[in-house]
């Protein structure tokens, strides 16, 4: 896979303005060392004769490739099909914990996941039994829970209802569950000793300018289709500003780049520099808030408004 979409990254140098463009706007997965690192501890639980007594949970910071992780993983374990056409087998099961946490939603989602028929009319045991029949019938091998830090959001009742759900999903269906989260995740996790014990904590940190995002930043710009070599990797000082723009998270560092190429398009420069990233206008995420409250401000006064007359 990666292998034709370099090919094709090489082919598009040649093409039209336009094209390359809308390249930019797609998404493609780069694998890198973290992700491997957390893609390994996936996998290992998958394997394991025991999968419900290896609980992991994931922290990072937003933008950080979290849920990037979680789909990939998925996308390796599409479901075994019987001749029929019936779901035999369904190894992962990915969801993200409701925004407002109860244990009737999360029990819906499940469903939804691995496409099970229910009625909306049922009472929340009735969905919960279902849930963990589903998983259970299908050898549900690991659950995956995604924005495990919107726990926090229900109320105490619920929240209360739901870490219990977490505790006992996995040895109930004999699956192993991965939560991924915020750092307020963390606080989730900590306010529960019982809760906290079942899950190994494994932390996504941010990004420095170091080999790692050096190779990172290599990466990238190879799915890039520039018609220069920039050389971003090899020059410290362009990977520092990539790191500080954006925020040491992968998310926010990448879309810099590509908001980066995106102008080296259209001003013909064709290779990004420190000149290139000046020029794109790109506005770190702390930023972005005051940035346009002072825009707003600005306005305002064009239009002979005093703020404090709003």
């Amino acid at each position: 896979m990666t292998g034709d979409l370099l090919t094709r990254v090489e082919q598009l140098k040649g093409a039209d303005d336009a094209t390359r463009l809308a390249f930019l706007a797609e998404e493609h997965t780069i694998l890198h060392n973290r992700m491997q690192h957390s893609l390994d501890k996936l996998h290992a639980i998958v394997a394991s004769p025991d999968p419900h007594t290896m609980g992991r949970a994931f922290f990072s910071r937003s933008y950080n490739g979290k849920s990037l992780l979680t789909k990939h993983f998925l996308s390796l374990y599409p479901p075994d099909l019987n001749p029929l056409g019936d779901a035999a087998i369904v190894k992962v099961v990915r969801i993200s914990m409701p925004g407002a946490a109860s244990v009737r939603e999360l029990a819906i989602r499940i469903l939804l996941a691995v496409r099970e028929p229910f009625s909306h009319r049922w009472p929340t045991s009735h969905l919960e039994s279902a849930a963990y029949a589903v998983l259970r019938s299908l050898q549900c091998r690991l659950l995956i829970i995604d924005e495990f830090q919107d726990m926090a959001n229900g109320s105490h009742r619920n929240t209360e209802a739901v870490k219990n759900v977490v505790k006992s999903i996995g040895e109930d269906c004999g699956c192993g569950v991965a939560l991924f989260g915020t750092p307020k995740g963390l606080e989730v996790l900590a306010s529960d000793p019982q809760l906290e014990r079942r899950f190994e904590h494994e932390i996504i940190e941010p990004w420095l300018a170091d080999k790692d995002t050096q190779i990172l930043i290599h990466n990238l710009e190879a799915r890039l289709p520039l018609r220069k070599a920039s050389g971003m990797a090899s020059d410290p000082k362009v990977v520092r500003k990539i790191v500080e723009l954006g925020d040491g998270v992968i998310g926010q560092m990448r879309a810099l780049v590509h908001k980066a190429a995106r102008t080296a398009i259209q001003t013909g420069r064709e290779v990004i520099d420190l000149k290139t990233i000046e020029v794109s206008d790109w506005v770190p995420f702390a930023q972005r808030a005051q940035t346009s409250a002072d825009r707003l401000g600005a306005s305002n006064r064009e239009c002979g408004i005093d703020d404090g007359d709003l």
